[in-house]
């Protein structure tokens, strides 16, 4: 199966709530995923995820994700080629919230090692 447009794994580099720019502690997440499956996926800081049906609106870059209510947000998002950045932007309780995560080689990541992996949902 051919990988989606931003698959990946992505670390927060920055977060910016309204026009505050939070530090790392104070935003729930550490990493994010485009699944090859069509789910974005948010690692928390404490390594529970939380997932979300995603689909493409590549005309108007957005990235429409779904909760297991069926609430959706709408995400633009911008690519930084040459800093490997994707940038997400978004509306949080009426708020704008701006999200920078930087690619990581996905490869790496603990999941991807050829060993035991306890995964509980």
């Amino acid at each position: 199966m051919a990988r989606p447009f931003l698959h990946g794994a992505y670390t927060v580099q920055a977060v910016v709530l309204s026009d505050d720019t939070l530090a790392k502690g104070d935003f729930p997440y550490k990493r994010f995923f485009i699944h090859r499956n069509g789910y974005l996926i948010f690692q928390q800081n404490d390594d529970r995820m939380r997932d979300y049906r995603l689909t493409y609106d590549t005309s108007n870059r957005l990235l429409l994700a779904e909760d297991y209510q069926q609430n959706r947000v709408a995400i633009n998002y911008r690519v930084e080629v040459n800093d490997s950045l994707l940038v997400l932007d978004y509306s949080l309780n009426e708020k704008p919230v701006t999200v920078t995560g930087k690619a990581d080689n996905w490869k790496n990541l603990p999941l991807m090692q050829d060993r035991f992996h306890w995964i509980v949902k």
